[in-house]
């Protein structure tokens, strides 16, 4: 460390594809507001470094979810989180992944919460169809979104009905946000659900 912090305050040293580790440290720390003075180096507080970290990660995620084509992100941390994404939950792991053992249950709950799901609003960035052009083909009502498949499509009717104590006791007007908030197990076997009904639905048109 102590050749490190030399070399970079040697006189001369100004070739940025060769900056010494301490260099790049001390920059990637000034970018986040935490000042590291390597001709003067003093200790610097562990917690004032994870707090300036999550505070500049939140601020580049809320900065790329405001640009345009940013759906993804804007549905995370608009419809996932309700707009309500903070420092102090980008540390704080997901309660499904710990709860929710299986693959098979957690990775479908998994894609609708992160929006990359199996309905036409995902599938349609493989071909690069116009996002208002990515309708359900199951119903035709409208683009295959994640609020479509879990609130409207009438194709998963009967899911809503067996998996009722999901949506009797949400306030109105039914939101994503509100949903994820529920238990993370009985959230994870209705979306392996959704799934398995979109494929089932998805082979039978294919047959036709």
């Amino acid at each position: 460390m102590t050749a490190s912090v030399a070399l970079a305050v040697a006189p001369g040293h100004r070739i940025p594809a060769r900056q010494p580790w301490a260099q790049q440290l001390a920059a990637a720390l000034a970018a986040m507001g935490v000042q590291l003075d390597l001709h003067q180096p003093q200790p610097v507080c562990k917690a004032a470094v994870q707090s300036a970290c999550s505070a500049w990660q939140l601020k580049q995620l809320q900065d790329a979810a405001t640009r345009e084509g940013a759906s993804k992100l804007q549905h995370y941390t608009q419809g996932v989180w309700g707009g309500t994404l903070d420092a102090a939950s980008l540390g704080t792991r997901a309660a499904y992944l710990a709860v929710v053992r299986e693959r098979s249950r957690r990775a479908p709950l998994a894609q609708l919460r992160t929006g990359s799901h199996w309905g036409a609003e995902e599938t349609g960035r493989w071909d690069k169809t116009p996002p208002e052009q990515r309708l359900c083909s199951h119903c035709g009502g409208g683009v295959e979104t994640v609020q479509h498949v879990i609130f409207d499509c009438p194709l998963y009717a009967s899911l809503r009905t067996r998996f009722s104590d999901l949506f009797c006791l949400l306030p109105e007007p039914h939101t994503l946000h509100a949903f994820f908030q529920q238990p993370p197990a009985r959230l994870a076997t209705f979306a392996a659900s959704l799934k398995l009904q979109w494929q089932v639905a998805h082979d039978a048109a294919v047959l036709v």
